[in-house]
């Protein structure tokens, strides 16, 4: 899986750096970026991280393209994650591709799962690890329950190839990236000489962006809110939330338009 969601995203990434003529050293850094995901990702595997699928919330749009926050600790909050690629309809504003640091909840779980305590401390100090669990940065969701299948969970949160906390807004400007560069296409990748493999290449892989938004946007109608606190942990937040009516009028009118 993880072999074609990135395929998907990185061909996305150079298309649009290929007809917005990035230039050869902005593609580079794509790479660079993308490398550094994967790598960090298998490596958290073998580390035993389960996949966290519900981390690429902990920013917001406005955050997304700030390299000074996305250096610092991440452009999601697990490296665990399946996120879209995080590419701006406005070139002047490109952030980070993808992350390149191991995020807040890596470093949590990995804290957990490796800390060295002292004889008959473990359990206290475990437990005052545990206690974060509620700091939004440390978020998580996994296969069991992330909805990149329709019924296989409930919370819209918690899904592949999203990307921000308002992703109906995220989709928005995808849609309107893709609807920018299908027309280029022909041009861009029709040359004399060969075969139309690139250009139906390419443009498969704006059309499958275009259908991984609409899913991200869609698990929004209907969706619930989970929370897994415990009883007695600070929040305020009730175990079960549906999402709020405005919202899911605001993802069916995206939709529909």
């Amino acid at each position: 899986n993880m072999a074609q969601e990135l395929k998907a995203q990185l061909m996305t990434g150079m298309t649009v750096a290929d007809i917005t003529e990035a230039g050869p050293a902005e593609i580079k850094e794509m790479h660079k970026q993308f490398l550094y995901y994967l790598i960090m990702h298998e490596m958290g595997h073998t580390l035993g991280l389960n996949h966290n699928m519900k981390s690429s919330q902990m920013l917001s749009m406005a955050e997304l393209h700030n390299k000074e926050i996305t250096r610092k600790q991440g452009l999601i909050g697990s490296v665990m994650d399946y996120p879209a690629i995080n590419v701006s309809s406005d070139r002047s504003k490109q952030g980070n591709y993808y992350t390149t640091k191991a995020g807040p909840y890596d470093i949590w779980a990995i804290e957990y799962g490796y800390t060295p305590f002292a004889a008959g401390e473990e359990e206290t100090a475990l437990n005052k690890i545990l206690s974060r669990s509620t700091d939004p940065q440390l978020t998580f969701g996994n296969d069991a329950d992330d909805m990149r299948s329709p019924g296989g969970g409930i919370d819209p949160r918690v899904m592949i190839n999203d990307m921000s906390n308002d992703m109906i807004t995220y989709a928005e400007d995808r849609f309107k990236l893709v609807n920018t560069l299908l027309p280029k296409l022909k041009e861009r990748y029709s040359k004399p000489g060969q075969s139309y493999h690139q250009l139906r290449q390419r443009y498969l892989m704006l059309q499958s962006q275009r259908a991984q938004m609409a899913n991200a946007v869609s698990r929004y109608i209907g969706g619930v809110y989970v929370d897994r606190s415990f009883a007695g942990q600070n929040t305020t937040a009730k175990p079960f939330t549906p999402v709020s009516v405005e919202t899911q009028k605001k993802a069916l009118a995206l939709l529909n338009k």
